[in-house]
């Protein structure tokens, strides 16, 4: 949350998101959102779970700035 632009002009950049996938296939296979607005985030991974999809839809993603969407992408970016 330190690194993302929104958190820290709110002032809120406790917590932490993390995101795992599969390392072979790249699909997404859970989330955890400690963080403000984790309880709205957590959202676009359950669909992208439901939906069996990879992780690389939200690290291509295109977000508005600043957003809070920017941390979670940011936490899959790190995934490689």
């Amino acid at each position: 949350m330190r690194r993302s632009a929104l958190p820290r002009q709110l002032g809120d950049i406790e917590g932490f998101i993390k995101v795992v996938s599969d390392a072979q296939s790249g699909h997404l296979l859970g989330a955890t959102l400690l963080c403000a607005g984790g309880a709205e985030l957590i959202h676009r991974s359950i669909d992208l779970l439901n939906a069996h999809a990879p992780a690389a839809v939200i690290k291509n993603a295109v977000h508005i700035h600043p957003t809070l969407a920017e941390a979670v992408q940011g936490a899959v970016t790190k995934l490689g």
